[in-house]
């Protein structure tokens, strides 16, 4: 509240800030929500509890839709990784196979049943080719 002297009634600035009628009956609370609503956008009394209780239902069913979906990712990581493992030793057994097969139907085999055949070593090439 501002105070004037008679003198200087011509001086004093002009009250800016409206009153109106309507205000007086509103409580702080419900004022306090308007100024929050006016900065955010949204009135505080919009939420209700319906909407809260509802908006927690569905935000617990994402959050254990969301884990359900991580165990799950887990479990199957530890199934190729025991897949993975066993590959290896599949691998490991194929390639000891294959050694031994190719040591079987080696250059030194294949010469001692050449021989067990009745085929004679022609020993090494010591002749020399000339080509004109």
């Amino acid at each position: 509240m501002m105070v004037s002297s008679p003198l200087h009634r011509h001086n004093v600035k002009p009250n800016l800030r409206k009153i109106k009628s309507n205000d007086s009956i509103h409580s702080p609370s419900q004022k306090a929500n308007k100024k929050i609503g006016h900065r955010t956008g949204i009135k505080l009394s919009s939420f209700k509890p319906a909407k809260i209780i509802a908006f927690t239902v569905v935000a617990a069913f994402l959050g254990f839709v969301y884990l359900t979906h991580v165990f799950a990712t887990q479990k199957l990581l530890g199934q190729v990784h025991q897949l993975q493992k066993k590959y290896e030793q599949t691998q490991q057994v194929h390639d000891d196979l294959k050694l031994r097969y190719d040591r079987m139907i080696g250059p030194v085999n294949i010469y001692r049943k050449a021989r067990e055949l009745g085929f004679i070593n022609a020993g090494p090439a010591d002749q020399i080719l000339e080509v004109r």
